[in-house]
């Protein structure tokens, strides 16, 4: 199979350079020229005050067997507060920003930048790379939108791609051009031009790389698309000249397949592919991405093979999504559509955030986009003369990928592929245009991939609450992304009853209920979990719980049986009560309810009570509940000839000896001294007619709490039962 670059037609002219002394612009705000200490990671690290010397030293052991105590010095304050700096070879700034966040004593951890003038880049086409720094600037006629850029130059403050190579497979590169040789890959193990296959990998001569399609080692360009994929990958920054790339201080592995028609065979590229695999495992070479804009119809399975090789290797894979603006769920491009783990495509945006018209796109087989409309880079001619052009294609947005994660790459050497291609996905900026187009969602933003790291929380919108949760809090800090679940937001490991991520540097999340106290937020992302610091801390308060309403509001003395609570306050409760016995069991179902089963216990009427940290329920009409064993109370024998007393207990029964000689219509009286409250005139009314000589039962009320009832409930009447 043959391959087509995916570029479309150049817009424009070619712009010839013409090198003059230009005046440095200065920028509009902040350094943009920081960078990470050379020699290695490195950090400062503040001490509580007067932590001794000797301390800060044992200190570097603690955090790893490689980290250096550099120096330390001391503040002007009185309080001599202290400081130390510590310098790693083998951990990445962000691993040594977290081993020391987690170091007894420390107060405070950042990287150790270095700083230099404040300016943006002197190279004279900056302004027209739009993808770049968008600020709304006409390009090639085209005004854009502010902020629909990658952010390259917030990214810069932080990486640059140092000690990177990225092997650009395309039609070769004009390895002369005064704008890329500086950043070309030079092979150290060949000695040029003497003929000789030197480091033994069947090339002779093979200095930039190789040229698979002519089967030399002279990967030239003879197109001018290699040229301008490999400008914006790292294309050499303030040197006065020209543009910059993404990633400036990378190298660039020239490897040709593409003929000067801009077409080339897949054994070409699995010839180069295969070059990139050898020269990273068995010349230490540090190929961190391979960048791919091209492709085509037509599934090959030695090219999936080659890919994977790659992923194998711990090389990233990028390639273009195609520019047939079509859907690549329903109509495959190769290699795009491969999957392989390692893999990412690229689908090409505007300077106004919008799909390119021509760019392909589809939300399982395109990762994300990135700006590829209108991009001017370095270029070709036969004259080798200093050429830029613009040109528009998804293969103008793939390097702008490859050199991200060149920059992410130098920044974290020791990262898996993974890990690599999670800091780029992760951290897009989620644009609605693309949402249902790509896997993302989003456009690529570099400054948010170098960023990538451990969450920081640094304030909490609000710091306290009840237990009851429920509430908002704004948590705002750093490396908000790849949250997933709900246990990615925690309040002292109670999972967040609900959050949202506003951005990578804000959450809003709702507090959970949670027992009195003190804990600590946590916020675990895709690389990590935020370590403790004071400014997670969250304090939860006690009400003073309330007691609304009991059901039921009598229960047997059994000791089994549930009683329902309602209040406010209950989060945290540590006893409930029902007189002075403790419940058999019970639980806090809510801040607001709890369920208890009612303690065995003599019949009456006791109050509920429920304590948390905020105190003891108040005594109010809401907590009474009263006790019955559920059962017909015996009532005392009574003595001949004499009325029945009316007992205490629920259920009264009455009984009386009735003499043959006895009055048959005589009404049987109650004693209404038999309770206090009983009103005097209590009687009842034998049926009409003779009764026979026994033994009759007169019921009162069945089953009525003679406890205090009201005046108005006392039974005037009742019937005899015989």
């Amino acid at each position: 199979m043959r391959w087509v670059i995916s570029k479309s037609v150049v817009a424009g002219t070619l712009l010839l350079a013409v090198l003059v002394a230009l005046t440095m612009v200065l920028a509009p705000g902040g350094a943009k020229a920081a960078t990470i200490g050379t020699g290695g990671s490195r950090v400062i690290v503040q001490f509580s005050p007067g932590t001794p010397t000797m301390t800060m030293q044992s200190q570097a052991a603690v955090a790893d067997a490689d980290v250096t105590l550099q120096r330390s010095f001391t503040s002007s304050s009185s309080e001599l507060v202290s400081f130390a700096v510590y310098s790693s070879d083998t951990l990445s700034t962000a691993e040594l920003v977290q081993r020391f966040q987690s170091t007894p004593g420390v107060v405070a951890v950042s990287p150790d930048y270095q700083r230099s003038i404040t300016m943006t880049p002197n190279d004279p086409f900056f302004p027209n790379l739009w993808g770049l720094e968008n600020t709304g600037q006409a390009v090639s006629g085209t005004t854009g939108t502010a902020g629909a850029d990658i952010d390259a130059t917030t990214a810069w403050d932080t990486a640059q791609g140092a000690g990177t190579v990225v092997a650009d497979i395309d039609s070769g590169v004009d390895y002369t051009h005064p704008d890329l040789n500086a950043n070309m890959w030079v092979n150290p193990g060949e000695i040029p031009g003497n003929g000789i296959d030197d480091d033994h990998d069947g090339y002779v001569d093979d200095v930039y790389g190789i040229d698979a399609a002519a089967g030399d080692s002279d990967p030239m360009d003879e197109n001018g698309h290699g040229t301008h994929t490999a400008g914006t990958i790292a294309a050499v920054g303030n040197n006065n000249i020209g543009v910059i790339g993404v990633a400036p201080q990378a190298k660039v592995m020239a490897l040709r397949f593409l003929d000067a028609s801009g077409n080339g065979a897949d054994s070409a590229a699995i010839t180069c592919i295969n070059y990139a695999i050898s020269m990273k495992l068995n010349h230490g070479v540090n190929v961190v991405a391979i960048s791919a804009s091209w492709g085509g119809s037509g599934y090959d399975t030695l090219l999936y093979n080659a890919v994977q090789n790659a992923a194998n290797a711990g090389i990233v894979f990028v390639t273009a999504a195609g520019n047939n603006g079509t859907n690549n769920e329903s109509t495959p491009f190769y290699p795009a559509n491969y999957g392989n783990a390692n893999l990412i495509a690229v689908g090409a945006s505007t300077s106004n955030d919008q799909r390119a018209s021509f760019s392909n796109y589809g939300p399982t087989k395109v990762d994300l986009f990135a700006p590829g409309s209108n991009i001017e880079s370095t270029y070709w001619v036969a004259s080798h003369v200093a050429q830029y052009a613009y040109e528009s294609g998804t293969s103008m947005a793939t390097p702008h990928v490859s050199g991200t994660i060149a920059l992410v790459a130098g920044l974290h050497p020791t990262d898996s592929v993974a890990t690599r291609i999670n800091r780029v996905l992760l951290s897009v900026d989620k644009v609605s245009a693309f949402s249902g187009l790509c896997v993302t969602g989003g456009r690529l933003n570099a400054a948010n991939a170098v960023a990538t790291a451990p969450p920081t929380i640094s304030s909490l919108s609000s710091a306290t609450g009840t237990t009851a949760g429920g509430t908002t809090v704004v948590i705002s800090g750093t490396g908000f992304i790849g949250l997933s679940g709900p246990s990615a937001v925690t309040f002292g490991g109670t999972n967040a009853t609900g959050y949202t991520v506003d951005s990578p540097t804000q959450i809003t999340a709702t507090v959970p209920a949670h027992t009195a106290g003190t804990v600590s937020v946590r916020v675990t992302g895709a690389f990590g979990a935020s370590s403790d610091t004071a400014n997670d801390d969250y304090v939860y308060w006690a009400p003073v719980p309330a007691i609304t309403g009991l059901n039921p509001t009598s229960g047997y003395t059994t000791g089994t049986n549930s009683v329902v609570m309602t209040g406010t306050g209950f989060t945290g409760a540590t006893s409930v009560l029902f007189g002075s016995t403790p419940a058999t069991t019970f639980n806090v179902d809510s801040d607001t309810q709890i369920t208890a089963v009612a303690p065995a216990g003599s019949v009456g009427t006791v109050r509920a009570q429920v304590t948390t940290a905020g105190g003891t329920t108040p005594d109010t009409s809401a907590d009474v509940v009263a006790e019955s064993d559920g059962s017909p109370a015996a009532a005392p024998e009574p003595q001949p000839d004499a009325p029945a007393e009316a007992g205490p207990d629920a259920s009264v029964d009455v009984a009386a000896d009735v003499s043959n000689d006895a009055s048959k219509d005589a009404p049987i009286a109650v004693a209404p001294e038999a309770h206090a409250d009983a009103p005097s005139d209590v009687a009842l009314d034998a049926p009409v007619g003779p009764l026979d000589p026994g033994v009759y039962s007169y019921a009162i009320v069945p089953n009525y709490n003679l406890i205090n009832p009201p005046a108005a409930a006392w039974p005037r009447r009742s019937s005899i039962k015989k």
